[in-house]
């Protein structure tokens, strides 16, 4: 007995099975989308045209197209946090592994880990006042970082990320001294047998943002607010992207400058008479009838 799906013995056709849809992998996500990418941006400074014009003042979520928070504060926020994070953990692994005033040495007459108890200022400056007055001064002083930041231009990079050294040094002691009511000081660095001051990360943010701040304002004369000039006209800046794709351009484009008046004058160039007149010899000789002689014409 044949099969209901058979006729004749035959079986149809099997339909081939409908094509499966090419499976894609997402593309890559470009830079300033991802959260890495948007942390790239906070730090480091795009120096290529189009990254400057879109990111120089502030930074834009795609998604609203609206500044949700200027660059300088984000880069604020990361570098002071950073250094009040590792220096916290350093101090917390200090007061874990190091016995008090028993120094430990990485490179043996030089470099010590060490663990002082310093209730003064920084590298263990008037330490006899009471801890309550430099926790005063700590809290003016980052207010005062605060107001100073609100000046600078979007364009000063040395004095952003200088007074972000600062701001993560005066945090990180004010930490200590809310906290411990003594700030910990941890690295011991000894010189032809001298022992200098104690000191810790945050010493070491302040400072290197004071020396940053002395060389951009005393010696470059750079102040709050100011727009820094650009870096000139040479490779590998903005100015040099927008000169050399002007110039590549107007070498690109077909018959440029021709017809045009180039001198800055609205004096028309002469036209030149390009016609070479013929002279009597060039013209082709005139054939002139002559009469017909009336006896030819007879006979």
């Amino acid at each position: 007995m044949a099969s209901p799906h058979c006729r004749g013995g035959v079986f149809p056709p099997t339909p081939a099975p409908a094509p499966r849809p090419p499976t894609r992998r997402p593309p890559s996500t470009p830079r300033g989308e991802s959260p890495l990418g948007r942390m790239a941006l906070f730090i480091l400074p795009d120096r290529s045209d189009v990254a400057h014009t879109r990111h120089a003042t502030h930074f834009r979520f795609r998604s609203e197209g609206e500044p949700m928070i200027r660059r300088k504060y984000a880069v604020l926020f990361v570098i002071s946090m950073t250094i009040l994070a590792l220096d916290q953990l350093i101090k917390h692994w200090v007061l874990q592994n190091v016995r008090p005033r028993r120094p430990q040495a990485i490179i043996d007459g030089f470099l010590y880990v060490t663990q002082e108890h310093n209730r003064g200022a920084a590298f263990s400056l008037l330490s006899h006042l009471p801890i309550g007055f430099f926790i005063v001064v700590s809290i003016l002083a980052i207010g005062v970082i605060l107001y100073f930041f609100t000046l600078l231009g979007e364009r000063q990079y040395a004095l952003i990320r200088a007074l972000s050294f600062v701001m993560g040094g005066a945090l990180g002691n004010l930490w200590d001294r809310i906290q411990l009511h003594k700030v910990i000081d941890y690295v011991d660095i000894r010189v032809a047998g001298r022992r200098g001051p104690p000191f810790n990360l945050a010493d070491v943010a302040i400072s290197i943002g004071v020396i940053i701040l002395i060389y951009r304002m005393v010696i470059k004369g750079e102040e709050f607010g100011d727009t820094p000039e650009p870096m000139g006209v040479g490779e590998g800046t903005p100015e040099a992207a927008v000169n050399g794709a002007k110039r590549e351009e107007a070498a690109e484009a077909p018959d440029a400058g021709v017809g045009q008046d180039t001198t800055g004058t609205s004096e028309a160039a002469p036209q030149l008479n390009l016609e070479v007149p013929r002279s009597e010899e060039d013209a082709p000789p005139v054939v002139e009838a002559s009469p017909r002689d009336p006896a030819k014409q007879e006979g």
